[in-house]
């Protein structure tokens, strides 16, 4: 069977800080942490994840799916550039599987305040 791909758009729309004021948004204060789940049909191998940032101060916050972290850095820093930045980071095989699948973005402890707006999984089955 050829290999084929799929992808999922994840809209995570939130601002991760510890004050809500920080930045003037309409997207919901979650604070530390937010959790969103989607569903792949077939059967992953691995993938990347396409992550759209805004004001990113801190390399060290995380971005894991299932549970485990991706490797290398999670979010880009770009701190006071005031727009929106698109990451790209690889899923390695293991990581996706059928089914239910959770994305977790986890704010490091700090006074960064950031926001993540959707993200997109592709992966190859």
């Amino acid at each position: 069977m050829a290999t084929q791909s799929d992808f999922a758009v994840v809209r995570v729309d939130a601002h991760f800080g510890d004050t809500a004021s920080d930045i003037s948004t309409s997207l919901p204060f979650v604070g530390s942490l937010k959790n969103v789940n989607f569903t792949i049909d077939g059967a992953p191998t691995d993938g990347y994840i396409l992550i759209n940032s805004f004001d990113v101060d801190d390399k060290a916050h995380q971005v894991q799916i299932n549970g485990k972290d991706l490797p290398g850095g999670d979010l880009v820093q770009h701190s006071g550039a005031d727009r929106w930045q698109t990451r790209m980071r690889s899923i390695p095989g293991g990581i996706l599987k059928q089914g239910l699948n959770t994305l977790t973005i986890k704010r490091h402890a700090g006074e960064d305040n950031f926001l993540i707006a959707e993200t997109v999984v592709h992966w190859r089955e």
